[in-house]
C-alpha cells in the first residue's frame, strides 16, 4: 500500500504540476497576445499616418505644379506690359522731342513784321 500511496501522491504533484504549467503558460500567452494587438494597432495607426503624409505630400506637389504655371504666366504678362511700357514710353520721348523741336521752328508774329491783308 506504501507505493500506492507514493503513485497517488506523485500523479497529485504531476496533475498539480501540470495545473500550474497550463495556468503560466497560459498567462504568458495571453501577455504576448496583448503585446502583439498593441504592435498591431501602433503599425496600422502609423500607416495611416504615413498614407496621411503622403496624400499631403500629392496635394502640395499639386499645388506647387500650379502655382509654377500661374507664376510662368504671370513673368509672361509682365514681360509683354513691359515691352508695351518700353514702346509707349519712347513713343512719349520722341512725341516730345517732336514738339519740342516744332515750338523751336514756329514762327510767332511779332508786332515788327508786317501782316499780309
Amino acid at each position: 500500500m506504501d507505493s500506492e500511496l507514493i503513485l497517488i501522491t506523485v500523479t497529485l504533484v504531476a496533475m498539480f504540476t501540470a495545473t500550474v504549467a497550463k495556468a503560466v503558460t497560459s498567462r504568458l500567452l495571453k501577455r504576448l497576445e496583448d503585446k502583439i494587438a498593441k504592435g498591431n494597432q501602433a503599425r496600422a495607426k502609423v500607416l495611416g499616418n504615413l498614407k496621411m503624409a503622403q496624400a499631403q505630400k500629392s496635394v502640395m506637389a499639386k499645388n506647387r505644379v500650379i502655382l509654377e504655371k500661374k507664376k510662368a504666366r504671370l513673368l509672361k504678362k509682365i514681360d509683354k506690359v513691359a515691352k508695351d511700357l518700353a514702346i509707349l514710353s519712347d513713343q512719349a520721348d520722341y512725341r516730345q522731342k517732336l514738339t519740342a523741336n516744332m515750338r523751336g521752328k514756329l514762327i510767332r508774329p511779332t508786332r515788327a513784321t508786317p501782316r499780309d491783308s
